[in-house]
């Protein structure tokens, strides 16, 4: 049975897919461009196929590195479906790609200069932000001479990071520990992955402690992403924590572009009294307006990212008015 899932993985990196979804009781999908399609001729995938091939996966949700399968190693990302187990595979390049590749914005750019606090790369599944925020690491780390600490369980690319000091090693099932001796050998960074409700309230105390923690989250939106991380069991510490040390958001989605290619359309919602008033509240939905209001500080919404990729004409209109709050500004 895990033959059918190998011969996905196979007619995913033919067709240069994102990522390939595997439900079990359902046919293989895969995603291309933000778009989910099923593989032609593909049969379901019987339940159990992937406890088979991957062993008995922990815990009702989370992400491992598994492989070679098609002769690269890949990244899944796994949770419990109606019917059984679901688990998007992505293929791991190994290269981490140079900061002023990206197509980063002066927005970004500028987040170079933070020396402490918590920096959110954000999106929906495959948009690139694990992509984006290794390079941003990367960048910061080639900036200076600094002490790094990679706490990243998956390590998705091999991050270079010139002559600064960098540590290995994960997170594991005690983070608040990990993260004191991180703090202990005077770290700079730290560069968590993927961030949850349980890592952190860690994380805010290394970032109140005077080190830059970057970290990814699946969301949407910067609302959708404070949300999913001040949940009904947000302690009143974390979320007053998170308003004073939260440093920027950055929302990235990726769209077709007219050459066929893909291209990545940004947000970049600057932390301010205005964002922090709302965090400490929890009335997230204003803080699209308080983003649009803070152009000025060096904001950038992602509708003015949206704008600039069809003036320019990489993007047509109709796509990019999928992802506009306001598709009339377009």
């Amino acid at each position: 049975m895990p033959e059918r899932i190998i011969q996905s993985l196979e007619a995913a990196l033919q067709s240069g897919a994102n990522d390939v979804v595997i439900a079990e009781g359902y046919a293989p999908c895969i995603r291309l461009g933000g778009r989910i399609a099923k593989l032609t001729d593909a049969p379901e995938i019987p339940a159990g196929t992937l406890d088979k091939m991957l062993g008995v996966l922990p815990d009702a949700y989370g992400v491992k590195k598994v492989g070679p399968y098609a002769d690269k190693m890949w990244r899944i990302r796994y949770s419990r479906g109606s019917q059984g187990k679901v688990a998007s595979f992505r293929a791991l390049l190994g290269d981490c790609p140079e900061f002023d590749t990206i197509g980063a914005p002066d927005a970004l750019e500028s987040c170079l200069l933070f020396t402490s606090g918590l920096l959110l790369f954000v999106g929906p599944a495959s948009c690139g932000k694990t992509t984006t925020a290794s390079s941003f690491v990367s960048a910061y780390c080639k900036m200076a001479t600094r002490r790094a600490v990679f706490l990243d369980a998956v390590n998705e690319y091999e991050i270079p990071f010139g002559d600064s000091l960098v540590i290995k090693g994960e997170l594991g099932s005690e983070p608040e520990k990990t993260v004191e001796h991180a703090l202990c050998s005077g770290a700079d960074i730290l560069w968590f992955g993927d961030i949850t409700e349980e890592t952190l309230l860690p994380a805010l105390q290394a970032a109140e402690s005077g080190s830059l923690v970057v970290a990814t989250l699946q969301a949407n939106t910067t609302s959708g992403a404070l949300s999913e991380l001040l949940g009904e069991r947000a302690s009143s510490l974390t979320r007053t924590l998170l308003a004073s040390n939260l440093k920027a958001v950055v929302v990235e989605h990726l769209l077709p572009a007219a050459d066929g290619s893909i291209v990545p359309a940004f947000e970049v919602a600057v932390n301010n009294q205005n964002i922090a008033a709302q965090i400490r509240s929890g009335d997230f939905y204003k803080i699209p307006q308080y983003v649009q209001a803070g152009i000025a500080e060096g904001m950038l919404p992602l509708d003015s990212s949206l704008s600039m990729l069809v003036r320019g004409g990489y993007v047509a209109k109709e796509e990019a008015a999928r992802l506009a709050s306001d598709p009339a500004k377009l």
